[in-house]
């Protein structure tokens, strides 16, 4: 057997459970793989017996209905199982238990699982993944940890809330992709450092925030958000109800959003906001009354969005805006009087908005334009 310095690999093609319990598999393996196991019922207890074991991956288990009730391996850091479809739960001790390691938990395919944690997840765990896991209603009983940093959701249908809405403040990438139970993502405000939030075919999906969590009232919003992505949202109707979109946010784009009525509750466009690409929002009537004079927006692409009736009245001040495009918007009347930015615009595309009546003003001034 390899010493501690080697890197341990085991596969292991099982088809009687017998095999698992032989003593000469106790070794210092680091990641030891379970796969095609598909006579086996519960694993048994050998793997606390790894002492530099640093991950576990369990995949194509179909029978395995539950894990063994152990403390796991200190240096463990990363756990993957994937297609266990009999699955009910994990053990308590694998998940709350005093100085472990786990960084990593990836679920997948886990069709019978309804939580991830009873009562807490690791302490320190960074990286959540779960998809495919139809029946999960909910991921822990308790608060997610506060060293979580990335979590990924998709394909959970029956999940109806994350957390309670109660995002740790450490979070800072978010997706969720195809969890029609979900009518909104946080209570009150998102997470403080989260950058980045993904969110696909929610269809079920009203608001990013509870509206009846709002903060005192409050319009501020402190995330420091800077990529928005959310296609395929049927039922949403606002991104933050009555609080400002975060003023950190550099790209957003929005596609097939039907019900979307309005970016922003303050009348501005994020003055950090640099690309803004938005797709097939049939009852978006403004993207934002105006734009700051320190504006970075560099691109607009506005297509199929059939309702959209203004543009920002200040658009000629955007001084960085490099890329305008808009098609399909057929009640788009006019331009802004002010014309548009000429400083640094290269690009204009207006195609199928049946209603303008004509260019926008000053064309002559637009110097740098290309195409």
């Amino acid at each position: 057997m390899g010493s501690q310095d080697d890197f341990g690999f085991l596969q292991c093609w099982l088809k009687k459970e017998e095999v698992l319990q032989q003593e000469r598999l106790l070794c210092n393996f680091q990641h030891v793989h379970l796969w095609d196991c598909d006579c086996i019922v519960k694993l048994p207890l050998l793997l606390q017996s790894f002492n530099f074991l640093r991950g576990i991956t369990i995949e194509n288990c179909p029978t395995v209905v539950s894990l063994p009730e152990v403390d796991l391996p200190s240096q463990l850091r990363s756990i993957e199982i994937r297609k266990c479809y009999a699955l009910e739960s994990f053990p308590e001790t694998w998940m709350h238990i005093n100085g472990t390691s786990l960084v990593r938990l990836f679920v997948e395919y886990c069709e019978s699982l309804t939580h991830i944690a009873r009562c807490q997840l690791p302490s320190s765990l960074e990286s959540l993944s779960i998809g495919h896991c139809d029946s999960l209603q909910y991921i822990s009983g308790g608060q997610l940890p506060s060293s979580l940093e990335c979590l990924s959701i998709k394909h959970c249908c029956s999940l109806k809330d994350i957390a309670g809405g109660q995002l740790p403040s450490s979070l800072e990438s978010l997706s969720i992709y195809k969890c029609d139970s979900l009518t909104n993502i946080a209570r009150g405000q998102l997470p403080l450092n989260l950058k980045q939030l993904e969110i696909g075919y929610c269809n079920i999906l009203q608001s990013l925030l509870c509206e009846e969590n709002i903060n005192n009232g409050s319009s501020e919003n402190s995330s420091l958000l800077e990529y928005l992505n959310i296609h395929n949202c049927r039922s949403l109707t606002s991104l933050f109800f009555e609080t400002e979109v975060p003023a950190s946010l550099k790209h957003i784009e929005l596609r097939g959003c039907l019900k979307l009525a309005s970016l922003t509750s303050n009348a501005n466009l994020p003055k950090a906001l640099k690309w803004l690409h938005i797709v097939n929002c049939s009852m978006l009537e403004a993207i934002a009354e105006r734009c700051t004079d320190d504006s970075s927006l560099e691109s607009i692409e506005i297509n199929d969005c059939q309702n959209l009736k203004f543009l920002p009245d200040d658009l000629h001040k955007c001084s960085h805006l490099q890329n305008i495009s808009i098609s399909m918007c057929r009640s788009l009347g006019s331009f802004p009087d002010g014309g548009l930015p000429s400083t640094k615009l290269t690009d204009l595309y207006i195609y199928g908005c049946w209603k303008l009546e004509a260019l926008p003003n000053q064309m002559h001034n637009l110097t740098s334009l290309e195409k």
